[in-house]
């Protein structure tokens, strides 16, 4: 059963939080419920969102998963990797950079932090699923960019050539 409409006096409707009226572009509009309005204005929606974000925030997995997941809709691929599949991806994998070897952190930031790295890029058809991505770390996921794993340590090795 759909939900009754708020009452609206003068073009403007009131935030169930702080009780004011306000116009509707204060408030952050649904684009899956037609456009309607969300019931706290854009005020109190950041201030209650950010205060639940401080006592509870997410976990590194579920960042990881949900950036990922919001890649892949942005290339059209509908496939989506639940965070707790990415978490037990990485903790087979002891935590370690499938490319260098090196020891993951959780701490954002760093060169050594977490990433989800597609093996086949999804630039270049690949898929978010989870025989898909590996744990890789910073450095090694932002060189390897949209090459396969193949071209990478073909291009890695031409490096070391032209470095030695």
């Amino acid at each position: 059963m759909p939900m009754p409409r708020r009452k609206e006096i003068d073009g403007k409707i009131q935030c169930i939080a702080c009780k004011e009226w306000k116009i509707y572009d204060d408030f952050h509009s649904r684009s899956e419920n037609n456009g309607r309005p969300y019931s706290k204005c854009k005020k109190c929606h950041n201030f209650h969102t950010s205060k639940r974000l401080k006592e509870n925030p997410p976990k590194w997995y579920e960042t990881d998963a949900w950036a990922a997941n919001k890649s892949a809709k942005d290339y059209g691929i509908k496939s989506t990797l639940p965070p707790l599949e990415w978490k037990e991806i990485v903790e087979k994998h002891n935590f370690l950079c499938y490319m260098c070897g090196i020891k993951l952190s959780i701490i954002p930031k760093l060169e050594n932090t977490v990433t989800l790295d597609h093996i086949l890029p999804l630039s270049r058809g690949g898929d978010n699923s989870k025989e898909n991505v590996l744990p890789a770390c910073w450095r090694c996921n932002n060189s390897k960019r949209d090459m396969t794993i193949g071209e990478f340590i073909q291009n890695a090795k031409k490096w070391s050539e032209i470095v030695l």
